[in-house]
Formats: structure tokens, C-alpha cells, sequence
């Protein structure tokens, strides 16, 4: 009897814990309140959160969210077990550690549930810029500000030092939020600050704006021994210009920031508030600039912990993968394909290379798989301990497609072997790019400018590459400065060359329509003879700068195939950060317009009209001024036998000024180490740079003159001398 009634009173427990439960969770779907927990008021949490915010209430109107500002992860994590809030933002590892109950909590828990996965937190390492603190060793015996006590930022902190040897016995550990830590260390109480957040995170840009602070990098064998030992940390960087004066990247780990729910929350209602975070991007990316980043591909990116069900049902709608289903079956599809391959090429041996000496096109398509397949093993290997985007062979893989069809994006490889096979990568799709180009363009002279043919002895010419809406300016503005110089233009764009043939600049031009990154079409143009080609960017491309490094490619192949001298290269950038890429493939002058226009920008910012000096020197007018070059025998005698300085020359050109043409030296262009350098206006005792030194003139040497028309000096400084 007394077994009977134990039993009815747990049954009765038992009832009363479902139907609260149930209760519970029938409140929490009429609540007209939602209490949203974000992080420290001065943090990105605060911003991102506030941006949920006017999304829950815009899907949701007659709902009410309070943002509840907390101390971050930790104390979020320990509000959504007590019940106390609704939604809240939490790194990935905290989350995992509160689930799992390990670490930094003492019980496992089954109250959160996950939402979103939203973006990336980079942990930032800052002291001054003067400081002689290199890297995460240096923090020896140093004040160090680790974040509040049981913050993310401080469990953080806590694990790179031990990545590197150290913890709280070996610094001065600081326990404060930014704000105050960054108060300290504006007063010189502190030498380094921790802090985990989104980049930008305010405080930290603004601090930057007012002092010169620099950013510790993270090596990438402390990355390797991070992720070995906490797999939910991220490989990532702050590029360049995330915040003020920094000139470089900075190679750190970062962990992914979920939005959570308790798991009482409505089902509808996390439904509603994931379909309309993903449908409201604007508001988010208003909101802080890292919410641009916040996508639905990247919703399940670091997800630690089991999914709320009304999230679940939202991404199953959205037929989203579940997490790592699909890579061992990929990794087992790549073993089965390479293996059936190799059966194929066993078997079949003689034929296939029977077949790859007859068709040479195949030949090229095989080993340029080749290359693609062998660096997507590569990277693989130099980055996958480092670097997300190369976590698994099939993501490798497709960062390798990425960088073939639009640069590095936001996947740059982090280890030096991986660069070097980026390298690798990059000729790849050059020469992958070159071949479809070759098969689809066809080569051909159509002659719609008088009937003109191809002169037979072309010489000191210049070979104009692509054409756009500045190409009329270019060709009035060469013929202004020789107009007996003959040019070939190289271009499959679309000409209206009926507009073209009135022009008395366009007598001696000739159009060529073909493909100019083409071999076959530049060797007609006799490239060892022309004085001179200009790139001009595609503006067709989603690349124009890869279209004109691969026409500059061709170019310098051409010339050292056939042992020809190769001309002098001038090509247009649109981006400057390809710059470097365009003097690898053999581009002797890059000119950017973004610079030189900034440059413009800024000196008539500092000068009232300066621009207007600009002007004319980029104009050829009977009534401007332009720069010429006198060379050789054009060049006084007096000059190079007396070796003049600079001063002496100057007053020599004073004396026998022609009033008609006064010309203004300004400078010299020397043959120094086999390159010609221009040096304006030298100093004759200089202290800098040898190349940059210039005492007296020699043999050799070029002058620069600023004057009307180009001078003819023989003829000036006689009639003066007579």
C-alpha cells in the first residue's frame, strides 16, 4: 500500500513537471515582452543586438524587446540557463563549454538552444606603436588588461598565453572591460589589452583615431597548437585599414558569435525571427559593418551546440546542409574518382599518349588539371590546421575556384607554403584563361579607317592594347605630341569608327580586332621595334588589371622566345593593390588613376588651383607647358664635355633663353644598373639613396625641360651665340 501511494505521488510530480513545462512554453508564445541579452554597451554585441532588435519588432510588432547589457558570453549563458532572458548573443566555445559542462562550467545544461550562426569575433591584441612588445612572449611581467573575470575575452586571453607558455603567475593580469582598460591604457597603466569582437569594434577604432597603437599578430604555429587543442576557434585576419594607420594584415584566431534562444522559447516565434534576420540585412549591416557579413550560408558555421526547433525547421526549409554529412561522403567520391582515373590511364596508356601528341590543346587542359588538383592538395596540407577555409579537401578545393574567378576575396592563405602555391594558382587560371580565350576569339583585320593596310617597314611605333571611353583622349593626346608616329590598336571591343574617320588624329592608326593577351595576334605587330605599348584596362572584365597582366605576360614571353628586345610597357591599374602584379609580369610603368588622383586631390586641398598646373602639363597645347626629354646628340655639347652641375646647366639654358620657347630645366634621366631613373631638381650634395644621387652630367645622360614647344637646341643656343 505505502509502494502504491510512492508511486501515485511521482506520478503526479511527473504530471505536473510536463504540464508546467507545457505551460511554460504556452507563456513565453503570448509574452509581449522578449528580453535580449548583448554584451558591454561599448562592444559590437551591443550594436549587432540592437539591430536584432528592430528586426524581431519589425516581423514582430506587437512584441516589446528590452536589450539587457551584460558582462558578455559567460554571464549571456548563464542568464539563458536561469531562464531570466529569451535570446542572446554568446561565442561559439562558451557556448560548446555550457552545453557539454566542461571548463568553465560545472554541470552540462540542456537550456540553450542554437539559432544563427552570425560572424566572426577576431581576438585583438593591442599596445603602442612605440612599444617594444613584438609578440604574445613579450607580455612577460607586463600589465596586461585579460578582460572582466569569467568574460569570453578573458577565458580567451587565458588560452593564447598558455599557447605560448605563460599565464597569470608570468604577467600583471588586469581583470576590466574595454572601456576602462582602454582608459588605463590611454594613461599609460597598462601596456596591452585583450579583447574578442567583431572588426571594427567602436572603442577600439576610436582609441586608434586618437593614439598610435599597433596590433600583435598571431604565428601560425601558436594557430596550429589553438586549433589542435580548441577545434571551434577560427583562423582569420584584420585586414588592411581596419582601423586607423594599420598598414598591414594581422594573422589572428577568432571564434564565431551564435544568437541562442532558451529552449521554452516559441517555436513560431524562432521561425520568424531566423527567416527575418536573413531577410533584413540592410538593418543589420546599418547596424555595425561586420552585420554585412551575416549570411544564410554561413548560418551553421561554427554551431556548437544542438539547434532550437523552430531554427531547425527553418533551415531544413531552406534545405541547408547538416553539418560535415556531406564531407566523408565527398573525401570517399574524390578516392573513387582518382582511382577510376588512374584504372583508365593504366589500361589505356598508349592510346591516351598517342592522343596527347596529336592534340596539343588536350595536352595543356590535362596538366593544367594536374596543377589544379595537385594544389588543392597543396593548400590543403600548408593550411588546413590554420586556416577554415581550407579545413577539408573539398573547401580547398573550392577556395581554389574562388581565386581563379575573383582574386582572394576574403580567403587569403595564411602560411607561407600556402602563398606559394597561391602563386601556383594564380598562373593557373592566367594560363586556364588564356586557353578558353584562345579557343573562343578568332583573329581577324577588319579595314574600316580608308582602305589602310598593315605598313611593311612598322617601326618605332606604339601598339595601344584593349580600348575604352579614354582611348579617343590617348590618341588626340599622342598625336598633339607626335604627330608623325604611326599606332596599332589591338582590341575586341566594339569601335563606331565612323566617328573616328574625319579625325585628322586618326591618319596613321590602324585597327587590329583580335584578342591582345593572344600570341598569335601580337607577333605581327612587330613588339621588338615599337618605341612603345600602352595597356589599356578592360573595363568590360570584372578584372580589367588580370586582363592586362596576362596581355603583359604574352608580351615578355613573345620578346624572350624570339630573343627580342621588349618594349617599354605602360599600363593602366584600376586597383592598386594589383600593382605589384602587373610589375611581375613585366609592365615597366603602371599608372593608377585612384593614386595619381588622390595625389591631385590632396595637393589642391593644400595649394588653391594647383590642379590647373596639372592640367596643363597633362594637356599638349601651342599655349600649355609639357615636359620633354632631350637626349643624345639634341643635347649641348657644352653640358656632357664640361661635365656641368646641375646649377651651371640650369644658368647656361637661362643665358641663351629663346623668347619664343623658354624652356625650365628640371631634371635628368639616368642609366643607373641597366634601369633608367628620373631625378628632378637634384641636390648636389645628397645624402640619401645612391640612385638617387646626381652631381654632374656624363655621357648618357637625358635632360628635362619644361617648355612650349620641344626644343631644338642647336638651333637656339647658335642664333643666340651668333
Amino acid at each position: 500500500m505505502k509502494r502504491m501511494k510512492i508511486f501515485s505521488i511521482a506520478l503526479k510530480i511527473i504530471i505536473f513537471g510536463i504540464v508546467f513545462s507545457q505551460y511554460n512554453i504556452n507563456t513565453d508564445c503570448l509574452a509581449k515582452e522578449i528580453i535580449f541579452a548583448s554584451g558591454e554597451e561599448t562592444g559590437v554585441y551591443n550594436q549587432i543586438g540592437n539591430g536584432i532588435v528592430k528586426i524581431i519588432e519589425k516581423r514582430f510588432p506587437d512584441k516589446k524587446v528590452i536589450v539587457l547589457n551584460t558582462k558578455g558570453s559567460v554571464e549571456n549563458a548563464k542568464l539563458i540557463k536561469t531562464k531570466t532572458v529569451h535570446l542572446a548573443l554568446i561565442q561559439n566555445d562558451i557556448a560548446y563549454y555550457f552545453c557539454e559542462g566542461k571548463r568553465i562550467f560545472d554541470f552540462p545544461s540542456t537550456e540553450m538552444k542554437g539559432v544563427a550562426s552570425l560572424y566572426t569575433e577576431a581576438i585583438h591584441i593591442i599596445t603602442k606603436e612605440k612599444s617594444n612588445i613584438k609578440n604574445i612572449k613579450d607580455l612577460k611581467n607586463r600589465k596586461v588588461a585579460v578582460g572582466l573575470l569569467g568574460s569570453g575575452t578573458e577565458f580567451h586571453a587565458r588560452i593564447i598565453l598558455n599557447s605560448v607558455a605563460l599565464d597569470y603567475n608570468d604577467i600583471e593580469e588586469q581583470f576590466m572591460g574595454l572601456e576602462d582598460a582602454l582608459d588605463c591604457f590611454i594613461k599609460n597603466e597598462i601596456d596591452v589589452v585583450f579583447f574578442t569582437g567583431g572588426i571594427p569594434v567602436p572603442a577600439i577604432e576610436k582609441i586608434a583615431e586618437e593614439q598610435n597603437i599597433r596590433f600583435l599578430g598571431i604565428n601560425t604555429t601558436v594557430i596550429k597548437k589553438l586549433r589542435d587543442a580548441y577545434p571551434y576557434f577560427i583562423s582569420t585576419t584584420m585586414p588592411v585599414s581596419s582601423y586607423n594607420n594599420q598598414y598591414k594584415e594581422i594573422t589572428t584566431v577568432g571564434v564565431r558569435v551564435l544568437l541562442v534562444a532558451n529552449r521554452l522559447v516559441n517555436s513560431d516565434f524562432v521561425f520568424g525571427t531566423v527567416d527575418a534576420l536573413f531577410k533584413e540585412k540592410e538593418i543589420l549591416q546599418a547596424a555595425h559593418r561586420v552585420g554585412g557579413t551575416i549570411i544564410l550560408k554561413d548560418s551553421l558555421k561554427g554551431m556548437t551546440i544542438p539547434l532550437h526547433q523552430g531554427a531547425e525547421r527553418y533551415y531544413e526549409k531552406q534545405r541547408m546542409p547538416k553539418a560535415n554529412l556531406t564531407k566523408p561522403i565527398f573525401h570517399i567520391l574524390i578516392g573513387l574518382l582518382c582511382a577510376g582515373i588512374l584504372i583508365l590511364i593504366v589500361k589505356n596508356y598508349h592510346f591516351i599518349s598517342t592522343l596527347l601528341r596529336k592534340y596539343t590543346n588536350i595536352k595543356m587542359l590535362l596538366i593544367l588539371l594536374i596543377i589544379f588538383a595537385c594544389s588543392g592538395i597543396g593548400m590543403f596540407f600548408f593550411e588546413h590546421k590554420v586556416n577554415e577555409n581550407f579545413s577539408t579537401l573539398s573547401e580547398s578545393y573550392w577556395s581554389i575556384i574562388v581565386y581563379v574567378l575573383s582574386g582572394f576575396e576574403d580567403r587569403p592563405p595564411i602560411t607561407t607554403g600556402g602563398r606559394f602555391m597561391s602563386v601556383v594558382v594564380f598562373i593557373f587560371s592566367l594560363s586556364l584563361f588564356g586557353i578558353v580565350t584562345g579557343k573562343i576569339a578568332s583573329f581577324f583585320i577588319i579595314n574600316k579607317l580608308g582602305g589602310k593596310k598593315m605598313p611593311k617597314n612598322l617601326k618605332d611605333h606604339i601598339v595601344i592594347c584593349n580600348w575604352n571611353e579614354r582611348g579617343d583622349k590617348l590618341v588626340k593626346e599622342l598625336y598633339k605630341g607626335a604627330p608623325e608616329k604611326q599606332i596599332i590598336v589591338i582590341t575586341t571591343s566594339e569601335i563606331k569608327e565612323e566617328k573616328l574617320i574625319g579625325g585628322k588624329e586618326y591618319e596613321n592608326i590602324i585597327f587590329i580586332y583580335g584578342d591582345p593577351s593572344l600570341h598569335s595576334v601580337l607577333k605581327n605587330q612587330m613588339l621588338h621595334l615599337a618605341k612603345s605599348v600602352v595597356i589599356l584596362a578592360d573595363d568590360r572584365s570584372s578584372d580589367p588589371d588580370a586582363i592586362s597582366v596576362l596581355i603583359s605576360l604574352a608580351i615578355t614571353k613573345i620578346c624572350e622566345a624570339e630573343k627580342m628586345k621588349k618594349p617599354h610597357i605602360v599600363a593602366e591599374a584600376i586597383n592598386h593593390k594589383k600593382v605589384e602584379h602587373l610589375k611581375d609580369a613585366g609592365v615597366d610603368e603602371i599608372i593608377c588613376s585612384v593614386d595619381y588622383g588622390l595625389g591631385i586631390l590632396a595637393q589642391s586641398a593644400l595649394y588653391e588651383k594647383l590642379s590647373d598646373a596639372y592640367q596643363q602639363l597633362l594637356s599638349y597645347s601651342s599655349s600649355t607647358n609639357e615636359l620633354y626629354v632631350i637626349t643624345g646628340k639634341e643635347i649641348p655639347d657644352e653640358i656632357i664635355k664640361n661635365q656641368m652641375t646641375f646649377e651651371e646647366a640650369s644658368e647656361y639654358f637661362i643665358e641663351n633663353r629663346d623668347p619664343q620657347n623658354p624652356v625650365i630645366l628640371i631634371g635628368v634621366r639616368r642609366n643607373i644598373k641597366g634601369e633608367n631613373k628620373i631625378i628632378l631638381n637634384p641636390i648636389l650634395h645628397w645624402q640619401g639613396p645612391e640612385d638617387e644621387k646626381f652631381e654632374r652630367f656624363r655621357e648618357g645622360d637625358a635632360l628635362i625641360f619644361l617648355s612650349y614647344e620641344k626644343p631644338i637646341f642647336r638651333k637656339q643656343i647658335g642664333q643666340h651665340m651668333e
